[in-house]
Parts: structure tokens; C-alpha cells; sequence
């Protein structure tokens, strides 16, 4: 069982292996065609003014938007489950998990970068500004990559996938393997903002029980969430979870 995961925007700085290549990044197959995107974002990148690349960015800042005007192959890499540092990778915690949650999540969480494509949690990417949404010129990355990636992925993520990405990645990619995704209640209301919290933390107590297939999955249970309904629309299974404890979200 795949798990699909979003990015965030906020991420760690710097890295501590070699610029990323062709066999660094999974689905080498699928090189030519991402290529040809973060080709096109170092040609924007260095085209426009300081002014208009800090607002693309969605910088105020405009000194710390400089940072990121550089080509991406010449940056040093880090683990992408370690780049990203949002609120849901926060809830994760890789880094105070034990190994062998740590390689569950590398090897089963694929993520959706919006510069990127699909990379799995153990892909080493650079420390990049990509604002959800933004566009470069020529190309509409989302329709790009869900034009030249879904083939490869439809045969990648097998029969089950846990769908734990917000709405907007499904411009990337649509399951088409039975999918299990859950949606998050809040007083019966649904959430935004906070989803991205309970996901961060049932994607990892996923990893500690190595929840690896539905089976499993549908008899999982964490004390913080209260299945209220299961809906079914063709090859997808939605979980409806009310949140019933939110101590969680004081910490974050």
C-alpha cells in the first residue's frame, strides 16, 4: 500500500548530499519529462527582476528571496520526508522516529511536490520556493505532470492506495487503484488548516504499526479520531473522522 502525501511550503535549508541526478530521484523513466520543468524554472527564475521573483515566490522579503535564485542541480540535497518542514511534517517527526518507521515511511509515502512531480519520501530534492498554484511560462506543470507521470504511477502504486493529500494534488494525479482517503470533522464541520495536522499524525502512527494494506488499515485505531461514517464512491472508500482529542494542535 502507497501512501500519497502533500508538500509544504516551508522547508529546511541547505543539505548534506550531492545535487540531485537522474538516478537520485525515483522513476527515471519519468527524467526528460521533470527536466524539462526545473529547466523552465531556472530559466524564470534568473529572467526576472528581484521585485517580481520575491512576489512569484510569495516572499516579502525580498533578501530572503535571493537565497533561492540559484540553478537547482547545483544545490545540495536532503531526504525529501526532511525538506519539508509544514505543519503535517511536523506532526510526522521522522527524525525522532525509530529506523524501521523511518524506512516504512521511505519506502511507502509518495509525495506530490509542485516543482518536482511524484517523488517518494526518500528522494533527495534541494531546497526550492515553488508558491502553490504559481505558474511558469508555457507550461501548466500540474496538467504536465499528470499528463506524462499517471501510466507510470497507475502501475507503481499497485492494487491499494492511502490517498492522504489535500484536494488540490489531485491536479497531479488520480488514483485509479482502489483508494482509501479520509476526510476530517471537527464538531461535526469540516476542516482545512488542521486536516493537514491529523494527517501529519496518523501518517505516523501509520508508520509505527507498519499499517501496510486495507485490511490492516480499516481496523487501525488511534485515540484521537472517531470514525463517524464510511462513504464509497466507485474506487474510492472515505473514512469520516470526527477529531475527539485536540491537544495536539496547542503544540504545533
Amino acid at each position: 500500500m502507497y501512501i500519497l502525501f502533500a508538500p509544504s511550503q516551508s522547508k529546511s535549508s541547505g543539505g548534506y548530499t550531492p545535487p540531485y541526478t537522474k538516478d537520485s530521484l525515483s522513476f527515471t523513466e519519468f527524467f526528460p519529462h521533470r527536466q524539462k520543468v526545473l529547466k523552465l524554472y531556472d530559466e524564470f527564475i534568473y529572467s526576472q527582476s528581484l521585485d517580481d521573483i520575491a512576489s512569484w515566490f510569495g516572499i516579502k522579503d525580498k533578501t530572503k528571496a535571493k537565497k533561492y535564485i540559484a540553478a537547482l542541480s547545483t544545490l545540495h540535497t536532503t531526504k525529501a520526508i526532511q525538506r519539508y518542514t509544514g505543519i503535517a511534517y511536523k506532526a510526522i517527526d521522522y527524525d525522532n522516529l525509530d529506523q524501521d518507521s523511518q524506512t516504512f515511511l521511505d519506502d511507502h509515502v509518495m509525495i506530490f511536490s509542485d516543482l518536482f512531480g511524484a517523488i517518494l519520501a526518500k528522494d533527495f530534492i534541494p531546497d526550492y520556493r515553488y508558491k502553490q498554484g504559481a505558474k511558469l511560462p508555457g507550461i501548466d506543470v500540474a496538467k504536465h505532470y499528470k499528463t506524462c507521470m499517471s501510466d507510470i504511477l497507475h502501475i507503481a502504486l499497485g492494487s491499494e492506495v492511502l490517498d492522504l493529500r489535500a484536494r488540490y494534488y489531485e491536479k497531479f494525479y488520480n488514483p485509479t487503484a482502489n483508494t482509501i482517503t479520509y476526510k476530517f470533522l471537527k464538531h461535526g464541520k469540516t476542516i482545512s488548516h488542521w486536516a493537514k495536522l491529523y494527517r501529519g499524525k496518523l501518517l505516523r502512527d501509520i508508520a509505527i504499526q507498519k499499517v501496510s494494506n486495507f485490511d490492516q488499515l480499516l481496523k487501525f485505531k488511534v485515540s484521537y479520531l472517531k470514525t463517524v461514517d464510511i462513504q464509497t464512491t466507485k474506487n474510492i472508500k472515505t473514512i469520516v473522522v470526527d477529531i475527539v482529542d485536540t491537544k495536539s494542535e496547542a503544540n504545533i
